[in-house]
Formats: C-alpha cells, structure tokens, sequence
C-alpha cells in the first residue's frame, strides 16, 4: 500500500477486499494492522466492511497512531477532500508502546 494520506482510498479498500476474497478469507478471518495511522484507518475501514464486519488486530508503529487504536471512526480521502465512513470498529486486541 502506499504512504502517506492519499493512500485512503476507497479504491484501495476494494482492491484489499477482493485480495481477502481470493485468499478465501472468512468471518472468522483476522486483520493485523502494523505500522501508523494510515494502516491502521485503511485496515479498520476494510475489517469494518468485509463480510459485515471481521475481527482487527492494531499494532502501531508511530507515536500518533495509537491514539486511534481504541474506537475509531475512519476517515478516508477522495478526489474532492475528506469524507467520513459509516465504518465503526473497535480493534479485538491492539498493542503499544
């Protein structure tokens, strides 16, 4: 996935989702999140979605993002600025320094 911000798409959420689908992921699948906000907001996002909701595992790796790590709404950038998802996730377990 790549950097920074405008990696919040929800074309990258659909190409993780059908990625899950090929890997024959199901509702008892788990997502790890590892590494900062943006992986964290991309993964809750997708966790929240895919077959109605899957089980997340956060482990941030930047000093910002585990304060999103304990309930988020995410939020997503598109072409004409942000816009916020339907998608409430609360991780299963999440780790941090």
């Amino acid at each position: 996935m790549p950097d920074g911000e405008p990696a919040k798409k929800l074309a990258n959420i659909e190409t993780l989702a059908e990625r899950l689908v090929r890997l024959g992921a199901d509702r008892k699948a788990v997502l790890l999140a590892l590494g900062g906000g943006v992986v964290g907001d991309v993964t809750g996002l997708l966790a929240s979605l895919y077959m109605r909701g899957i089980d997340l595992v956060q482990i941030p790796t930047t000093v910002l993002a585990p304060g999103g790590c304990i309930g988020w709404r995410q939020n997503w950038s598109e072409s004409l600025g942000w816009e916020e998802s339907a998608g409430d996730v609360s991780p299963s377990a999440h780790c941090s320094h």
